[in-house]
């Protein structure tokens, strides 16, 4: 009888025993890879700034992202970055030529969490609702902030002024740009960068690129009026919890992750949906 009970206890901890071996493996095979990675990237690029669009876009991405991956995510951010833009000295003759400096600019959602401010302050948002002829203005300027090693290339410091102009376009004038503040990463390895190391100086391979950073009202209300041809690549970002995935939900988030991107990509034109948690998931599953 002993010997019955002992047999049918085993029996019925197999199960539980395999399955605790399947998710150490799945759990494994997710910790091999960067969690930046695993984490969902969604991006939309070439967009004229528009508010509007850009208000059903952010509805859509994040309409899908509750449907399909809430369970998962444990943060959530955006950023947006512009096309470029000859970039020139305000109290200096602008330059010519194939090697001219080069700027665009950036937004990013709870960025002052992320960087230490090393001179000046945070930008002022550009005001709303200017006339054409107030937007017009010659004096008319935005705030910005840039790296330090960014402001050490261009040399500049905080109260100086930079210009953009538009590469494709006959602009009445440039857009004016004051430097309120010197800025660094606080940790440039850290996950919130999604593994971009060329956030704060720009492409190494494109010469001298001023990448500066403003608030969202700023692109929306300045850059998007001053500079109307203006275009700009949207992104979403979903930070994932790896420890959530188990034998027992992997397929289901495959498949949400799978249907999300469907969605997604059929609905806002011209994006594209960046993850490798399905990918891993299902080459584990291969494995069984």
């Amino acid at each position: 009888m002993v010997g019955v009970l002992v047999a049918v206890a085993l029996l019925s901890s197999t199960p539980l025993y395999s399955n605790a071996l399947d998710d150490l493996g799945l759990a494994h095979a997710l910790r091999e890879k960067p969690i930046e990675l695993l984490d969902v990237h969604i991006y939309a690029r070439s967009y004229h700034i528009d508010p509007e669009d850009y208000s059903k876009g952010r509805e859509l991405v994040d309409r899908q992202a509750s449907r399909n991956i809430k369970s998962l995510v444990r943060q959530e951010e955006r950023y947006i970055k512009s096309q470029t833009f000859y970039a020139a000295w305000a109290d200096r003759p602008i330059p010519s030529g194939s090697a001219r400096p080069k700027g665009y600019f950036q937004v990013f959602t709870n960025l002052e969490k992320h960087i230490t401010l090393l001179e000046g302050h945070y930008p002022d948002p550009f005001p709303s609702g200017l006339s054409q002829e107030e937007l017009a203005d010659p004096g008319l300027e935005i705030e910005a902030m840039i790296g330090s090693e960014a402001a050490e290339t261009f040399g500049v410091g905080v109260g100086d002024r930079l210009l953009f102009i538009h590469p494709w376009s006959d602009l009445p004038q440039p857009i004016t740009i004051k430097l309120t503040g010197i800025i660094d990463p606080i940790d440039p390895k850290e996950e919130f960068w999604f593994l971009n190391t060329e956030i704060f100086t720009g492409p190494k391979d494109e010469g001298t690129v001023a990448p500066l950073f403003i608030p969202e009202q700023t692109l929306f209300e300045g850059v998007a009026r001053i500079a109307p041809l203006t275009t700009v690549t949207y992104h979403w970002f979903y930070y994932i919890d790896p420890a959530r995935i188990n034998t027992q939900n992997a397929e289901s988030i495959k498949n949400a992750i799978n249907r999300m991107e469907r969605q997604i990509t059929a609905e806002l034109p011209l994006s594209e949906q960046l993850t490798l948690t399905n990918v891993v998931i299902s080459a584990y599953e291969h494995k069984l």
